[in-house]
């Protein structure tokens, strides 16, 4: 009998800890009341519509904030704190990442920091929400995030600004953020970090992202994400027009250590006399490792279109990354002062400059090595088309030199045996696309060419794409130019 009691007793204790969903408006008025009403673990659901509310404020509370969706799986909820002076939510010391945020357009803050949501001791996890119209009037217009580590993902962060930094998304004093599958687009900050600002010790890991047209200003650095003494990752997340009025046009890493893994910065550009970097900067004993890349149609109004690396103690890897169509007045491809540099496996191709280096510049004792490389069909206005040293010597090993203009090398270098250095391109057969190597894609251009006297796909040169082509392509495939 005590036995069945004393379940009985433990059925009627969990269910009284069952979950509560709160309603809003139907149950309480306004969201602060519901979130003021709800114990641990219940969902707060608000209804369709617009709710004017700023400094919303879960205090120590592990619940759910959700909106609505329509039918058609869009948002439906809109809080607007509607520029009255605050936050749209407030989080602070809330360590646990089971309070939620989801499925609301979060807009209209106006505060010094965190206009949509200001984060501080907290590890908040923010889902399927945009964030967008807030204005900060210091840093991180959409997110401010201070000794945190919330979990964003799946989310738009679009549209917000902020007067000095992180137009976007701050990171700040120790800040680990995890953000994943997000768009961080048309956020302005006045001076760094248009998209994302990381200071002090922080270590966010972002991955499958899109960091797009961002914009800084007033000479200073990083248009789409500018890092200074941190620790990032960025796994298969896409850099592209994004734009500064300073250096660092994509992302600009200032005495901070970096890795970028499957990655792609496009398109972005700098402006004004400290314009360097039209892709990614790297100064001030930085240490970072791109692997995989691509780095393509970045501008720099001054130095190193593609990369620009600079000062002592700065270490910079490139691992399989491809270079291409970047310009710069001086170092299109990649720009290199007092830094020791490694290349390897890579590609540099068609980057162009007015001046000196279009590929490569190597000065003032940047130790540079050069391994397993092509250097290809890039352009100077004066010497060093492939590359150009001044007061420093490149050691280069089984790397092709080729097909660059006016010269190939320009100053003293070693060689370390392996290396083809000419005038003219050697001929790679099975290379339809002229990427420098044999691999899929060469075999659907062929397909795309087949039975045609595309000259691109004919490597056998009897005027018609066909099975001989094929065979030539198979033989050579998986290997570079030689």
């Amino acid at each position: 009998m005590r036995a069945i009691c004393a379940i009985v007793a433990s059925l009627m204790l969990s269910c009284n800890t069952f979950a509560d969903v709160i309603n809003v408006p139907a149950d309480y008025p306004t969201i602060q009341a519901a979130i003021d009403a709800s114990s641990d673990g219940d969902v707060i659901n608000i209804a369709a519509g617009t709710f004017n509310e700023a400094n919303l404020n879960p205090g120590d509370k592990v619940v759910t904030i959700q909106g609505t969706l329509n039918t058609n799986g869009s948002l439906a909820t809109t809080i607007d704190a509607n520029m009255q002076g605050g936050s749209v939510f407030y989080i602070a010391n809330n360590q646990s990442p089971n309070l939620e945020l989801k499925h609301l357009y979060i807009t209209g803050g106006q505060s010094f920091a965190g206009a949509g949501i200001y984060c501080v001791a907290s590890n908040p996890t923010v889902s399927h929400c945009t964030i967008l119209g807030n204005i900060a009037t210091i840093s991180g217009g959409g997110v401010y995030c201070n000794n945190s580590s919330p979990t964003i993902f799946d989310c738009a962060i679009v549209n917000n600004s902020s007067s000095e930094a992180g137009g976007g998304i701050t990171c700040d004093i120790s800040s680990n953020p995890t953000i994943t599958d997000c768009i961080i687009s048309n956020n302005v900050s006045e001076q760094r970090g248009g998209g994302i600002f990381c200071y002090n010790d922080c270590s966010p890991v972002i991955s499958n992202c899109i960091i797009s047209r961002n914009t800084a200003s007033d000479n200073s650095y990083g248009g789409g994400v500018f890092c200074y003494r941190s620790r990032t990752m960025f796994d298969n997340c896409v850099i592209e027009n994004n734009s500064i009025n300073g250096s660092g046009g994509g992302i600009s890493y200032f005495n901070s250590n970096g890795t970028m893994i499957d990655c792609a910065i496009l398109n972005n550009n700098t402006t004004g006399i400290y314009g360097f970097g039209g892709g990614l900067e790297t100064v001030f004993s930085s240490h970072v490792e791109l692997i995989s890349c691509t780095i393509s149609g970045n501008d720099a109004s001054r130095y190193g279109g593609g990369i620009y690396a600079s000062s002592s103690n700065n270490y910079l890897v490139t691992k399989g990354c491809t270079l291409t169509d970047n310009m710069a007045w001086r170092g299109g491809g990649f720009y290199c002062y007092q830094t020791n540099a490694l290349i390897t496996e890579s590609l540099i191709e068609n980057n162009s400059t007015g001046s000196y280096g279009g590929g490569i510049v190597c000065r003032s004792n940047s130790n540079t090595t050069i391994n397993s490389s092509m250097i290809l069909n890039n352009s100077a206005g004066f010497d060093g088309g492939g590359i150009y040293q001044e007061n420093a010597i490149s050691a280069l090993m089984d790397t092709i030199v080729c097909g660059n203009a006016p010269d190939q090398i320009y100053g003293d270098w070693t060689d370390n045996d392996g290396n083809t250095v000419t005038d003219d391109c050697p001929l790679c057969p099975g290379d339809a696309t002229g990427d420098g190597y044999v691999d899929v894609n060469d075999v659907l251009y062929l397909i795309s060419a087949w039975d045609t006297a595309d000259p691109n796909a004919d490597f056998d040169g009897d005027g018609l794409v066909d099975t001989d082509d094929v065979l030539i392509l198979l033989s050579n495939f998986g290997e570079p130019c030689p």
